[in-house]
């Protein structure tokens, strides 16, 4: 009983405990019947617990004291099994949760050092980009001539389609003269 107090105290839940208890022998009836006394109460007078037969012939007190008078007898010498049993249960339980912390710090450790490693990339191209050749900026200028020969161009283009169109106009109003000293001759 005292190491089912001890167990309730330390916070296992009472899964566990009944887990444990059956394990070492106890039936559900007997489980529910210490989990409450350990807890400080008494099971519920007329309800089944966990799936405990009900049994007839003798009062439910007469019962009780012959159940706590065999069960103390039968299980006196179980209660060194029964801590050994616990305690392997929250070594287990201890175990699992470290296992679980280790692996977590094992995968941001991980990730840890991708970031890092992409960081040192990251600065790598950025310092590549900052140390470009200055032959590029010549690049820049040699465009602007380009550019600029392109202007000129246009604007010898622009030139001469205006030169043209006035000859253009000329030769039409030529044109349209000649055909009119023409048809006054001919009249």
């Amino acid at each position: 009983m005292d190491t089912i107090r001890k167990m309730l105290e330390s916070g296992v839940d009472d899964e566990t405990i009944r887990s444990t208890l059956k394990d070492i022998g106890f039936n559900d009836k007997e489980v529910e019947q210490y989990l409450a006394e350990a807890k400080g109460k008494k099971p519920a007078e007329g309800t089944k617990e966990y799936g405990a037969e009900e049994e007839s012939g003798a009062s439910e007190d007469d019962l009780e004291a012959g159940e706590e008078g065999f069960a103390e007898e039968k299980h006196e010498g179980n209660v060194g099994s029964i801590a050994a049993t616990i305690k392997e249960h929250l070594n287990n339980f201890r175990e699992s949760h470290e296992l679980g912390h280790t692996t977590t710090h094992t995968a941001l450790e991980e990730q840890s050092s991708k970031l890092d490693e992409l960081k040192q990339r990251m600065e790598a191209i950025h310092s590549k980009v900052e140390s470009m050749p200055a032959s590029e900026s010549g690049d820049d200028s040699k465009l602007k001539q380009i550019e600029k020969k392109l202007s000129e161009f246009e604007r010898e283009l622009a030139d001469l389609k205006a030169g043209n169109e006035a000859v253009q106009s000329l030769l039409k109003k030529v044109i349209s003269t000649n055909r009119d000293i023409l048809n006054s001759l001919e009249k």
